[in-house]
């Protein structure tokens, strides 16, 4: 794509992101000497911001990127009262390949109450309606406040560059994630990453009548051995499904879909997208146990005609008279060839 400007005012539903003005320079400098340590630990510029001119010097630069469409950097301000809060910026442009990358800082006594992910949705909303394919995030890995802001928002978690920079005189992993441009508020399904982990249990969580305490604890160790995906909406996951391989076929391990969203849809395109990707890698046959019809227990008669209803097959009928959760597991079986 040509190269483009950005809009120098932006408004999300907490904050608005404008152009940086020479004004705000001093403000600026206020919040990174108050909170030099903490912003210091991930962010190699701070030592550099030593007095009020220094960052006068640093917006008359940004503008100037502005006018080269290099660098687009902006003022976070909250839209009640509109205080200044942080800054967040487009960077690394690839005008060639339609890509980009966002940074970002917030002052400490902002953090955590969703400013950060409201101006990243922002910011994300103009650029691919500009024409970007692909945004990226980059920060470090010991950095969870910073990581949580992309997860939040539903961006892919693509890897870790391996000790590929240096903070605080030791080398630091750097992680990446990234938003496709067709993936920007669109209801999808990709492949669960370890930053999905902990959301997916939080469906889990939703879920009492299928999943106990106990159950719920299976899925977090499970997660080591099994592979699984997410649907997605709204950029979050709503729903999830894991599996296995067991003896030469493939089986279901857990599956679930928070309350709100059940009997939409979303269960029927997870199991189809997987036996999809089954399918690609030439297996047969995928297997599913659940609690069987002679256990009176209602909850699970919903999913047993789910499975049904999707193309499963009654196989057999495993009785387990010591186990007190199921005491009777129904083997559901079905066909990929």
């Amino acid at each position: 794509m040509e190269k483009l400007s950005l809009s120098p005012r932006l408004e999300g539903s907490k904050v608005v992101l404008k152009k940086h003005e020479e004004a705000i320079a001093p403000t600026m400098f206020s919040y990174v000497d108050k909170d030099r340590d903490r912003l210091g630990q991930f962010l190699p510029w701070v030592p550099f911001i030593k007095t009020a001119e220094d960052e006068i010097n640093y917006v008359k630069r940004t503008r100037k990127f502005w006018d080269e469409g290099t660098q687009f950097d902006y003022g976070i301000f909250r839209k009640s009262d509109d205080m200044y809060m942080g800054n967040i910026g487009l960077h690394s442009i690839r005008w060639a390949y339609d890509g980009c990358e966002v940074g970002y800082w917030i002052l400490g006594d902002f953090e955590g109450q969703g400013y950060m992910s409201d101006a990243l949705r922002a910011l994300e909303a103009h650029v691919f309606e500009l024409g970007f394919h692909r945004i990226e995030v980059k920060c470090s890995s010991i950095n969870q406040r910073s990581a949580s802001v992309p997860i939040a928002c539903g961006y892919v978690f693509d890897g870790v560059l391996k000790e590929n920079s240096i903070e605080q005189n030791k080398y630091r992993d750097t992680f990446i994630f990234s938003k496709l441009k067709q993936h920007y508020k669109k209801d999808h399904i990709q492949k669960m990453t370890e930053m999905d982990k902990p959301l997916v249990l939080d469906i889990a969580k939703s879920l009492p009548k299928h999943f106990t305490k106990k159950g719920v604890e299976y899925i977090s160790s499970d997660f080591h051995s099994q592979q699984g995906f997410v649907f997605r909406t709204n950029d979050k996951p709503v729903g999830f499904i894991t599996y296995f391989s067991n003896q030469g076929s493939t089986e279901i391990g857990w599956m679930g879909v928070k309350p709100d969203l059940q009997r939409k849809g979303v269960g029927a395109q997870l199991l189809k997208h997987l036996c999809q990707e089954l399918i690609k890698n030439n297996c047969s046959a995928l297997v599913v146990k659940t609690l069987d019809e002679s256990v009176d227990y209602e909850p699970y008669e919903q999913t047993r005609a789910f499975y049904l209803k999707n193309g499963f097959g009654k196989f057999q009928v495993i009785q387990h008279p010591d186990n007190p959760e199921c005491e009777a597991e129904l083997v559901l079986r079905m066909s990929l060839s």
